[in-house]
C-alpha cells in the first residue's frame, strides 16, 4: 500500500505477463520450484534483471502467504542465485573539460523549446531527479524563491524534500516565471500547458547533444 503507482504498475505487469500464465490458476500448495523455473528460464537469457525481479515477486508472495498461514514452503526462495545478473555499470561523472563542453553543446540547441532548455539546466543546478524537475509546480517554491519544497507525494522517500536553490537556479526560474508563471507547472508541455513536460522530450534533447 505504501508503494508508488509506477512501482505497483510494474509489479502488476510482470504478474500478468510472466507469472499468472504459468501458475495463476494453481493453489499455493501445488506450486513447486519447477513451476518457478518454468517462469524464469524463458526470460533470463534476454532480460536477466527482469527474470530475477519476477522470481523475487513470487518469493515475496510466498513469504507473505507463510506469514498468513496459507502455505508452509516458499519454492522461489531456494532458487536465489539461479539468474546470473550482469555487472552494474554506473555512469561516471563529467570531468571539468567535459562539463564545459556539455554546457556549450546545450546552449547550441537552438531548435529546442526554451522551457526544455531551462528544465535541463535546472536539473544540473539542483542535482534532483528528472521527474521531479519536469513535474515542478510554482506552488512548491517559497515566496522568497530561494527554496524548492518537493512534497512527500512526489519524492522517493515519501517525505518532503527541501532543495536550496543557487543563484543560477533562481535566475532560470525568474526567467521561466515570465513564460509560465500563470500556469500550474513550471515546465509545461509545449502541446498542452495543463500537463508537465514529458520525459521523452528531455531524453530527445540529451540524444541531440554531440
Amino acid at each position: 500500500a505504501k508503494k508508488s503507482a509506477s512501482y505497483k504498475a510494474q509489479i502488476e505487469s510482470r504478474l500478468d505477463r510472466f507469472i499468472y500464465p504459468v501458475i495463476g490458476n494453481l493453489a499455493l500448495k501445488d506450486i513447486t520450484a519447477d513451476h518457478v523455473i518454468d517462469i524464469v528460464e524463458p526470460i533470463q537469457v534476454a532480460i536477466p534483471n527482469t527474470a530475477d525481479g519476477v522470481r523475487k515477486i513470487v518469493q515475496a508472495i510466498f513469504d507473505y502467504a507463510i506469514i498468513k498461514r496459507r502455505t508452509e514452503a516458499n519454492p522461489a526462495r531456494a532458487l536465489r542465485g539461479m539468474v546470473e545478473l550482469p555487472d552494474t555499470e554506473h555512469a561516471r561523472h563529467l570531468d571539468t573539460r567535459e562539463l564545459a563542453a556539455f554546457w556549450k553543446a546545450l546552449n547550441r540547441q537552438y531548435g529546442a523549446h526554451a522551457s526544455t532548455l531551462a528544465a535541463a539546466k535546472l536539473l544540473v543546478y539542483t542535482m534532483t531527479r528528472k521527474n521531479e524537475v519536469l513535474r515542478m509546480k510554482w506552488t512548491e517554491l517559497t515566496v522568497e524563491g530561494d527554496t524548492w519544497i518537493i512534497p512527500a507525494s512526489r519524492y522517493k522517500t515519501k517525505i518532503n524534500h527541501t532543495v536550496f536553490l543557487s543563484r543560477q537556479a533562481q535566475e532560470i526560474l525568474e526567467a521561466q516565471r515570465h513564460v509560465t508563471g500563470d500556469l500550474e507547472y513550471v515546465f509545461p508541455s509545449a502541446f498542452n500547458d495543463t500537463v508537465p513536460l514529458g520525459d521523452a522530450t528531455m531524453n530527445h534533447l540529451w540524444k541531440r547533444l554531440d
